[in-house]
């Protein structure tokens, strides 16, 4: 080859190069609407999207459209014939690979006379910029939530925490008090029985919740007798029971079983019942009975209590936003039926509260069915 030759492809051969290092599948595409140039990755999108010719000459540009699943291609061409750049994010599913996203673009080529001499068509796979972008999305969501659950947790525990421990203080000042009466002393004993159960319970909520979220909840389901769990909360809340003369009926049956979770599973009942007896007066019944429908089961626990108004049912299950005085004075939170709440989605199910005032509250949960 002469020199002249070879100087006279170099302009050629340097475009070429440019054009194969694009990032993007590009396809130049004529007046005519005919392809005319192809760099190598676009070749490789469309062998990959499913263009089964090799020859990318006298192809129309809706041929490599309807690989990419375009249904607008000659809009868009004709907008960035009329010098518009069109620019899209374009969503398909791709078989064995699934969802994919593609970035794609019209540009208009223009010579050095300002002439539209036709149209570049850019193709990129943006899928794994799609998908950290969501899932950045994500975490900011849940960071946002996360530093809005610790603000409130500081401030309940700044609150609702120093206050029982103040009337802690006050109740064991009036006990050194020389001349105080049986009766006076067993009432401010009681009163620091509730107040220690009341707080202890609180600060289990709070340790078992925030470890949750400092370590990241390691769920260990697996399936486990209700009736036998139930019991073993019930045994544990007997001294409350019989403060308040409650009678309680485990209607389980024996052989129901659910798939879930089991130290979620306690904190849960322990909270749901514990808040029955709060809001049953003296001599009253709690109830407990279950049914299965579509492969979960359906949790009650039934009380004779207080009720809920419609207004306070909506705030019940929001962080700190419902807290109320039981029958006999005892006093909440507003952070047990949050964490019931979150800990029994964690467990695949739902829960919800059905009440009427004067006429008792049910607690509903759902969990899923035994694994067979």
């Amino acid at each position: 080859m002469q020199n002249n030759e070879y100087l006279s492809l170099l302009p050629h051969q340097q475009m070429q190069a440019w054009f194969d290092a694009a990032p993007q599948a590009s396809y130049l595409i004529g007046t005519d609407e005919i392809i005319f140039r192809v760099n190598n990755l676009g070749k490789e999108y469309a062998k990959n999207y499913g263009l089964k010719s090799n020859n990318f000459e006298n192809l129309s540009h809706l041929v490599i459209a309807e690989v990419f699943h375009l249904t607008n291609a000659e809009e868009y061409f004709l907008k960035a014939m009329n010098s518009q750049k069109v620019s899209l994010k374009h969503k398909i599913q791709q078989k064995y690979v699934g969802e994919v996203w593609l970035e794609i673009e019209y540009i208009p080529l223009i010579n050095v006379e300002n002439k539209i001499t036709g149209v570049a068509l850019a193709v990129q796979d943006i899928t794994i910029r799609k998908k950290a972008k969501a899932k950045i999305l994500v975490q900011k969501n849940e960071l946002e939530e996360l530093n809005r659950v610790k603000d409130r947790l500081f401030s309940v525990i700044s609150h609702d925490f120093r206050s029982p421990l103040a009337s802690l203080r006050s109740f064991f000042n009036l006990l050194k008090v020389q001349n105080l009466e049986t009766n006076q002393i067993q009432n401010i004993l009681q009163k620091i029985d509730i107040q220690l159960a009341t707080t202890t319970d609180f600060l289990d909520n709070i340790l078992f919740w925030t470890k949750s979220q400092m370590n990241g909840l390691q769920l260990n389901s697996k399936n486990l007798l209700l009736k036998n769990i139930i019991n073993n909360v019930t045994n544990l809340l007997m001294y409350n029971l019989q403060e308040k003369n409650i009678e309680i009926e485990n209607n389980i049956a024996e052989n129901n079983a659910v798939f879930a979770d089991s130290n979620t599973l306690h904190l849960v009942l322990r909270n749901l019942i514990g808040n029955a007896i709060k809001f049953t007066p003296q001599n009253g019944i709690i109830k407990l009975h279950s049914k299965i429908e579509n492969n979960m089961v359906h949790i009650a626990i039934e009380d004779n209590g207080i009720g809920i108004t419609a207004d306070d049912k909506t705030k019940l299950f929001q962080m700190g936003k419902y807290s109320k005085r039981g029958t006999d004075q005892e006093t909440g939170h507003g952070f047990g039926l949050w964490i019931c709440k979150d800990f029994i989605e964690k467990n695949n199910g739902t829960i919800w509260v059905e009440s009427q005032i004067n006429q008792g509250s049910t607690f509903w949960f759902t969990l899923p069915l035994e694994n067979q």
